[in-house]
């Protein structure tokens, strides 16, 4: 049986052969239509979605123990959503020249939360950063 690796080597460089093929075909006959490139644009999505979903259940049906780390990982990102959430504001912005139809309190809720969300990442981030140089000096 092959490898993991000289499977996915093998897929990788078919993809890119049939990439580089409707490239030479568009360039060089200009007889192509958009259509093709959006329908391959269409399935490398679909294919990429089922690689990252898939993965990390073969990984984790292969290593158990390892499911730990991910829970812990997923149970951070859904803490730091709620956070978010309940930090984040549903007032209806009345300072600005749009109609207040545009601008619904559920929207209003969801961009305090992904703003929130995107500070919190952040100072997570910086946080982590000067937690490990500051360790390896310790080292």
């Amino acid at each position: 049986m092959l490898k993991l690796s000289k499977v996915t080597t093998i897929v990788l460089w078919a993809l890119m052969v049939i990439s580089v093929l409707f490239l030479i075909l568009y360039a060089g006959t200009k007889s192509i239509t958009e259509e093709p490139f959006i329908i391959w644009s269409y399935v490398l999505i679909v294919a990429a979605v089922a690689l990252a979903v898939g993965f990390p259940i073969v990984n984790a049906i292969a290593n158990p123990k390892g499911l730990k780390g991910m829970v812990i990982g997923l149970v951070s990102i859904g803490i730091i959503l709620a956070i978010s959430y309940a930090l984040a504001s549903d007032e209806i912005m009345t300072n600005v020249s749009i109609e207040n139809e545009t601008n619904p309190a559920g929207l209003m809720k969801y961009a305090g939360t992904s703003i929130i969300t995107t500070y919190l990442l952040l100072g997570v981030a910086v946080i982590s950063v000067i937690y490990a140089e500051v360790s390896k000096s310790f080292k």
